[in-house]
């Protein structure tokens, strides 16, 4: 089991909650100080290329429109502004800037921003961004470990680059890294660590390097998702491949090499072809370096198509999913791609029967789209009512995808230990298993579903150690001593 009962304090007690998160620190970039743009579409890699191999997306079908974005573009570079290369920005801002420019006489003159950058657009803002001075990011770090720590979180895997890993490191030697870190640097960065020796589970039981994160395709929340068939809202648009699916050598040999070096691929695919084709890119990675415990990740798996399902579990895939992200996108899923299409989204339940293994995460701190919370009990509500924080819709959306409160309590727990390769370390209150344990006020299976959204998280302990209770809980030396001196 994954869970311990200690009746005779009213309390559950449940082996700790590790959160999969987008980032630990809060850096995300938001210049919204006008509307947003109307994001454009990247429908096929054969669309993104240029003379001199150089990406490009077409912003319009035609070359009439082609002609008249460059000539706007040299216009607006010749009066001082910088729009940025089209083939750099996948029309982001290139196309902002134009329509600024054409409809909008009053533009600013000294450069001020208008809108909103996204996409690769954001990275001509961040490269004349200083970097944040240490004690900032010391700052920022401890704050995110505090809010972990509140709700219950005793590990995360994490996208972490070089500047986060330093500071991961320097809190660890400092005794002061309360999570249990599984780093992920990104896909890309596979030679790297191989030319280094470097594998899947280097470093110790508090800070290592876990997987590479790879990106096929966008997100949800603006519509860059890649499907087989056009948006219903946008139906110029089935949204987008990544950088890693376009430039050489290419998602499938990326997999590939990253897995033969001994580096574990977790790739994230959110539309219905994107998901399909990363399985196709998984099985080929296994055909070509041979049957083994590969443990790949399909991070997302948002909306899969009804033949998808059965292959999770006939190439032992691990789906790394995110149960409150179906309570949120239900509000503008079927607006987006239609009622049948959503059968398949956030389909744990389906995932689950095929064969598939759950890993739950929250997605925290989330995107420039929607804020998602670093509380795993808001996803096990998520995912035993598929219902909204009010109790939207009566039944739940789509209840046939609803699971049970142990199911979803097990992803959070042994799931993510499996995901990672730790199911020997933690996962489960276990003899000579690690002693990270989450401690709630009330019995989750004692009580109403609807209830689990309102459960306290009263003390969360890593490795033994409290570190965190909340200010009512006397008894908590007590409760951790019965838990950790079990022998059975």
């Amino acid at each position: 089991m994954t869970f311990e009962m200690e009746s005779r304090h009213a309390k559950t007690v449940f082996a700790g909650f590790v959160g999969l998160t987008a980032a630990i620190c809060f850096n995300a970039l938001f210049l919204q100080t006008g509307p947003h743009p109307a994001p454009m579409s990247s429908n096929a890699a054969d669309d993104a290329q240029s003379a001199g191999g150089a990406k490009k997306v077409a912003l319009d079908p035609g070359l009439a429109e082609k002609i008249r974005i460059k000539a706007v573009q040299r216009e607006l570079t010749a009066k001082g502004y910088d729009p940025g290369p089209i083939d750099a920005v996948m029309g982001f801002f290139t196309r902002a800037a134009i329509i600024a420019y054409e409809t909008d006489s009053n533009l600013p003159v000294t450069g001020e921003p208008s809108g909103i950058l996204t996409g690769a657009a954001v990275d001509l803002v961040r490269r004349v961004i200083p970097p944040n001075p240490w004690k900032q990011q010391l700052l920022e770090s401890r704050a995110a470990l505090d809010r972990l720590a509140e709700n219950g979180v005793t590990g995360i895997h994490d996208i972490t680059g070089a500047d986060q890993m330093r500071v991961f490191q320097y809190l660890r030697d400092a005794g002061e890294l309360t999570v249990r870190v599984y780093a992920r640097p990104t896909l890309d960065k596979w030679g790297e660590l191989a030319t280094l020796g470097i594998q899947t589970g280097f470093g110790d039981e508090f800070l290592k390097v876990g997987g590479l994160k790879g990106f096929v395709d966008g997100i949800m929340g603006n519509s860059s998702a890649y499907f087989r068939r056009p948006y219903d809202h946008q139906p110029e648009s089935r949204g987008m491949w990544r950088t890693m699916m376009l430039e050489p050598p290419g998602m499938p040999e990326l997999i590939r090499l990253a897995d033969a070096a001994g580096l574990v691929p977790q790739i994230h695919a959110i539309g219905d072809l994107a998901v399909d084709t990363l399985i196709d890119f998984f099985q080929w990675a296994i055909e070509a370096n041979g049957p083994g415990d590969h443990r790949f990740r399909v991070i997302h798996a948002q909306v899969l198509e009804e033949d998808d399902f059965a292959r999770f579990g006939e190439l032992g895939l691990i789906a790394e999913v995110q149960p409150y992200h179906a309570i949120d996108d239900m509000r503008w899923m079927e607006q987006r791609i239609g009622h049948e299409r959503s059968r398949g989204a956030y389909a744990f339940k389906t995932l689950m029967d095929n064969g598939a293994r759950l890993a739950f995460g929250s997605d925290w701190p989330g995107t420039n789209a929607s804020w998602y919370p670093a509380k795993p009990l808001l996803g096990i509500y998520a995912a035993v009512t598929r219902q909204t924080l009010d109790g939207e819709p009566p039944g739940g959306w789509f209840p046939d995808e609803r699971i049970s409160v142990e199911d979803a309590i097990y992803a959070y727990t042994m799931g993510n230990a499996y995901a990672a390769g730790e199911e020997d370390e933690k996962g489960s209150i276990s003899v000579g298993k690690l002693a990270d344990f989450t401690v709630v006020d009330r019995d989750l299976f004692a009580i109403q579903p609807s209830e689990i959204k309102d459960v306290r998280v009263v003390a969360t302990i890593v490795g033994g150690r409290v570190v965190y209770a909340s200010s009512d809980q006397a008894a908590l030396s007590e409760i951790a001593r019965a838990v950790t001196s079990r022998d059975d």
